[in-house]
Formats: structure tokens, sequence, C-alpha cells
């Protein structure tokens, strides 16, 4: 297992390192956001309730989000779904599409 703070690595190195990952457990909603750009398979630690609505828009399975309370059981039963192939329900593509027509508009339809 290997842990990884930006505030060691900069931010640059922290998203590759993310990228080259089998596998992530964020706790943090930045760690969740570039796990998924990175299309690196993740269970999420959901804190807040942007962690949550986060998770409900990308269609994060139940199985891959972990509140809190979550036991090791729970983090186990997480690591098993993510081995198994278990994503998020939109790709990371579908999402990238999204948020460019959200923040830049459709300049295609112009």
């Amino acid at each position: 297992m290997q842990t990884a703070r930006y505030i060691d690595l900069g931010i640059e190195q922290t998203v590759e390192l993310i990228g080259s990952f089998n596998m992530a457990f964020p706790v943090r909603l930045h760690g969740a956001v570039v796990s998924y750009l990175m299309e690196t398979p993740f269970a999420f630690l959901e804190y807040e309730e942007k962690c949550n609505n986060f998770s409900k828009d990308i269609g994060i399975p139940g199985a891959l989000r972990l509140d809190p309370q979550s036991g090791v059981t729970e983090w186990e039963l997480a690591a098993e779904a993510l081995l198994a192939g278990t994503l998020p329900s939109m790709s990371a593509i579908d999402y990238k599409t999204r948020a460019k027509s959200a923040y830049f508009g459709d300049h295609d339809a112009r």
C-alpha cells in the first residue's frame, strides 16, 4: 500500500501517482475527483454532503461509498468490489464532456 500527500509531492506528481494506482481509497473529495478523472478505480469516504453529491452525480455504486462510521468489513467489501471491476455508472470522458459544456458552453453549436 502506498500513500500520497500532495504537500510533499506537488500537484502534478500527485496526479500522476494517483493515475498509476491499480485502485485508490481517497478520504478527501479532491482525491476522489482526481482518481475518477485519471480513471483509477476508487472507493470513497463520504465525509460531507458535497461528497455524497459527487458520488450520486457520477453514479458510484453503494459498495464503493464509505462513511466515517464504516468499519474494516466495509472497507474490505469495497476493495473486493473494486477487484471485481465495480465502477461509477458515468464514464470519466462523459463527465469531462459535460463539465466542459457547463463551464465553456457548447461552442460546436455556434
